[in-house]
């Protein structure tokens, strides 16, 4: 560690002997790569989610992906700040106007946790395509977590073991005025 901050890579960590590692790379080994769902994995949820639901996706989103920072900014837009969940991470949102699911950096779809949020956000971007018109915001969440629960369970799963979602959680989170 140098008197400005972190060790650069041609300092010598007296401490531990060796040189010391970059800076850019802690960063970068600390956070997994992203990884673009396939436009085959796109289609494929979408098929489950005809079969299981009767929800069409005509039109594939677009997937970005966003710090959880960023992920908080667009789930919470036009929320008044006494309103926001702020105990409660944002794990992806969907924007209806671009038509976009925002992904958490390091998302790899490599679990069926992981696949489970996207799951959960083509569910909202269905009802966008159909025009579904929820009487509010948690209602909407309602087939979405359905969906994802279901996926879950495909794989011996659950919201409660994976996002520690239990029925509670999940009546105040999907029902108008609770």
């Amino acid at each position: 560690m140098s008197a400005n901050g972190p060790a650069l890579a041609s300092e010598t960590s007296e401490e531990f002997g060796h040189r010391a590692t970059p800076v850019y790379r802690i960063a970068f080994e600390a956070r997994p790569k992203s990884r673009q769902p396939s436009a085959q994995m796109l289609r494929e949820i979408s098929s489950w989610l005809i079969v299981e639901f009767g929800l069409s996706v005509d039109a594939l989103p677009d997937i970005e992906f966003a710090s959880k920072a960023r992920l908080g900014g667009l789930r919470f837009r036009g929320v008044p700040s006494d309103h926001m969940d702020e105990g409660h991470d944002v794990l992806a949102v969907y924007d209806d106007e671009a038509r976009t699911i925002y992904l958490p950096r390091g998302w790899t779809g490599h679990t069926a946790a992981e696949t489970s949020i996207l799951v959960h956000e083509l569910v909202h971007h269905a009802q966008n395509l159909s025009g579904d018109k929820a009487e509010c915001p948690q209602a909407r969440e309602k087939l979405a977590y359905d969906a994802q629960e279901r996926w879950l369970a495909k794989f011996g799963n659950s919201l409660e073991k994976e996002f520690a979602i239990d029925p509670f959680t999940l009546l105040v989170r999907t029902n108008c005025g609770l």
